[in-house]
C-alpha cells in the first residue's frame, strides 16, 4: 500500500492518495479515504471507511513517518 497525501497552511490533510499493486478494490477504498481531506493527522487516525478501521498499524505508520 502506498498512500500520498499533502498537507496545508493549517496541518490539515488537502489531498490523498491510495495504491496497491494487488489489492483490486482498491479504487473504492481510494474513494473512501476521502473523508480525511481536511483533518488533522490525528483526527484522521480515527475514522472508519465501510465500517473499518482506516487507522490501522501501517496506515498510522506511514501518516506519522510522512
Amino acid at each position: 500500500m502506498n498512500i500520498n497525501y499533502s498537507m496545508d497552511a493549517e496541518n490539515k490533510i488537502s489531498e490523498i492518495t491510495v495504491t496497491s499493486p494487488n489489492y483490486k478494490g482498491m479504487n473504492k477504498f481510494n474513494d473512501g479515504i476521502q473523508v480525511v481531506v481536511g483533518m488533522t493527522i490525528d483526527e484522521a487516525l480515527e475514522q472508519h471507511v465501510s465500517g473499518s478501521s482506516l487507522a490501522t498499524a501501517a496506515f498510522q505508520k506511514v501518516l506519522k513517518d510522512m
